[in-house]
């Protein structure tokens, strides 16, 4: 289930749809442990969401401070314990956004989320 979690939002939803099929035909106790466990679950999803973001929201801040470093040769040997998958999505979404026409085609905005 901790795969479920962390992995795709729509494998999240499927889990948590099911879930609450399961709670809306339970009685008694087991309705209460599932509609419990069902709430765990949402709390944990919400966790796994802001904690993804925030490391989204460093990895554009890192980006912007590469761009904006007077020797980005040095700025990215410098920072670049800090150069993961993160950080890479966040690059690919920027590159993709400058590709692309109109206003939008610019940015260090880190990708959106499926949510």
């Amino acid at each position: 289930m901790a795969f479920v979690l962390a992995g795709p939002p729509g494998a999240r939803l499927r889990l948590l749809e099911a879930l609450t099929r399961r709670v809306d035909r339970a009685e008694g106790a087991e309705k209460e442990r599932l509609a419990h466990l069902r709430e765990v679950l949402l709390q944990a999803t919400a966790a796994i969401d802001k904690a993804v973001q925030a490391q989204m929201n460093e990895a554009s801040n890192l980006l912007r401070s590469l761009l904006e470093a007077p020797d980005l040769k040095a700025a990215l040997n410098e920072n670049l314990p800090l150069i993961d998958d993160t950080f890479m999505a966040v690059l690919n979404a920027n590159i993709e956004a400058a590709r692309r026409p109109g206003p939008s085609g610019r940015g260090t905005a880190p990708p959106e989320s499926d949510q």
